[in-house]
């Protein structure tokens, strides 16, 4: 099957033929090598291809949406990008929980990634309708890659691979908006 296109302008998303994916999560662990972590493919011709990967230590946990890395968006501190995508559920219908979640409010749920549910489910409140998941994570990601280095670089060193995220009880979700910002880092 063919990768998916990001859009008539752009590279696949990743390279189906090179048969390499990558798995991570906020707990991945750092001790396999590339492409033989839980649920992770790679053709022996592709090792050498991602050995620098190994000299990043946790660069599976860097690729995670939970990963710490503070980013500034929209005028305001985000520790994961998970708390910035959340938040902006809740942005037009509770202002001040979406606030509650940056790091501006030195809130515990602002520094802890599993009590961003805690914020989000405290009262019943609509998503807001403008709410796009893949725009907010794209942005998120691309901010992230352009403020910090290691980030950027342990995204740049998965080359061509399909990137996908472990989530408890489902299946791995695979982050187009990920690989997308990769394509645009690594022209």
């Amino acid at each position: 099957a063919p990768a998916q296109i990001a859009d008539e302008a752009s590279k696949p998303l990743f390279d189906e033929d090179e048969g390499t994916t990558f798995v991570f999560f906020e707990r991945s662990s750092s001790k396999p090598p590339p492409g033989k972590g839980s649920g992770e493919t790679i053709k022996n011709k592709n090792i050498m291809k991602c050995q620098e990967l190994k000299e990043i230590t946790d660069w599976r946990k860097m690729l995670s949406t939970r990963f710490p890395t503070p980013i500034s968006i929209d005028g305001l501190s985000w520790l994961t990008v998970d708390h910035y995508v959340h938040a902006n559920k809740i942005k037009t219908s509770d202002p001040a929980a979406y606030k509650r979640l940056s790091l501006d409010s030195k809130s515990a749920a602002s520094n802890d990634p599993s009590k961003i549910d805690d914020v989000l489910t405290e009262k019943i409140r609509p998503v807001d309708d403008d709410y796009d998941r893949s725009a907010l994570l794209t942005k998120a990601f691309q901010k992230r890659v352009d403020q910090h280095e290691l980030s950027r670089l342990a995204l740049a060193l998965t080359k061509r691979a399909k990137l996908k995220q472990y989530r408890y009880g489902k299946p791995a979700e695979v982050m187009n908006e990920l690989m997308g910002v990769r394509n645009k880092i690594t022209k």
